[in-house]
């Protein structure tokens, strides 16, 4: 079954989300991960409640696409 992957071979990101407090402490490390092209989730508890994600190259921040 495709569903029933182990931690092991899911993406970071999807293995385990970091909590906020987590986030807090390894703010450098989780930029560090996104420049690298991860997406980190970010829960409270057990909550998720944001994503991390790798800006593209070919945007800039604020910029709308049209």
């Amino acid at each position: 079954m495709a569903d029933s992957a182990s931690p092991d071979e899911m993406p970071p990101a999807l293995a385990r989300p970091v909590t906020v407090s987590e986030f807090r402490v390894h703010l450098a490390e989780m930029i560090g991960r996104a420049e690298r092209g991860e997406e980190v989730a970010i829960s409270r508890g057990t909550q998720p409640v944001a994503k991390l994600v790798p800006l593209g190259r070919r945007r800039r921040l604020g910029a709308c696409g049209s």
